[in-house]
């Protein structure tokens, strides 16, 4: 950069504030972890800081649960988290069950989109939350809407609002360095060809989120204990340049009493980093050891605290 240009930068910066410029290699990447360490390869390093994603599904996909995995995850860290919630269908016993400290989560029941969006503005000045969730968009009553006869028409009220919202705000988020994970449930668009799924959020949120996930359950025939639980998908439903890998998909291993199985999860990501070989069809090298099969391999991850230590150390994966 030569003395004119750095010039310029200082100008700049003194007329519009510390980094309004700089040059892009001090762009930041900094994330959270979903709580899951396949997750967090299959996306690049987890949930990115001071920015929207998204998570979408059908209804009792696994969407929520999966982002109390990342509830959990942030707390033992240290992070504060807080969870603001139009859905109204969770416990404290199931959000205990997938490792949440419910004492130390804030947990906001907002009655209209706009009260919910005023409390999400406030946490994001506030800075004093290191996550916020938002489940769901679906749920978010505008107050014109609530006010309203239900034979009277309000078209897009809410996208209006979520969109006014976002532009808004996008710039105070990146400053704020907090994550924020819209949840979304799936509709169909009939007006397009084979009428593709795709959240209900509007368009602005599909613009303005760095990570549009898409989370469903998979077919019961994939389980051999269905009545135990069940496996769920999570995917990347549209492109993203932040992610590692944008075609992949991971499928969790989720049980009705212990949630999710991080052994499983342990396993996905030491056969997606190649900690784990696979020399022959069914066959899994673990360090030194070699185990026949998917499920002895998971075993042998789950009753050998060592080698879940080995797997998750960053100093494996290099």
């Amino acid at each position: 950069m030569n003395k004119a240009q750095t010039r310029f930068m200082e100008e700049i910066a003194k007329k519009y504030g510390e980094n309004t410029i700089m040059t892009a290699s001090d762009l930041k990447d900094e994330r959270i972890s979903t709580g899951l360490f396949s997750v967090d390869y299959l996306i690049g390093g987890g949930w990115p800081r001071g920015r929207w994603s998204m998570v979408y599904g059908p209804r009792g996909g696994g969407k929520t649960t999966f982002l109390l995995k990342t509830v959990g995850s942030l707390q033992k860290e240290g992070g504060s988290v807080l969870f603001i919630d139009y859905e109204r269908g969770q416990t404290t016993e199931w959000m205990k069950i997938q490792g949440v400290d419910t004492d130390e989560l804030l947990w906001c029941k907002p009655s209209t989109c706009e009260e919910g969006l005023s409390i999400l503005m406030e946490a994001i000045d506030s800075r004093l939350v290191d996550l916020v969730i938002i489940d769901s968009v679906t749920g978010m009553l505008t107050r014109a809407e609530r006010d309203r006869s239900i034979d009277d028409e309000s078209i897009a009220l809410q996208a209006r609002k979520l969109s006014q919202f976002l532009r808004m705000y996008t710039d105070r988020l990146d400053k704020s360095g907090i994550p924020v994970i819209f949840t979304s449930q799936v509709r169909t668009d009939i007006n397009t060809y084979g009428a593709p799924e795709g959240p209900t959020s509007g368009q602005a949120l599909l613009h303005y989120a760095s990570i549009i996930m898409k989370v469903r359950r998979s077919n019961y025939s994939e389980r051999k204990e269905r009545d135990r639980g069940y496996l769920f998908t999570v995917s990347m439903a549209i492109k993203s340049k932040i992610c590692t890998f944008s075609n992949e998909e991971i499928k969790i291993d989720f049980s009705y009493t212990g949630g999710i199985n991080e052994s499983h999860d342990l396993f996905l990501y030491g056969l997606k980093t190649g900690i784990i070989g696979n020399p022959a069809s069914g066959t899994y090298e673990i360090g030194e050891t070699k185990v026949r099969g998917v499920n002895a391999a998971i075993r042998y991850i789950e009753e050998n605290p060592d080698v879940k230590d080995w797997i998750q150390s960053p100093d494996t994966n290099k």
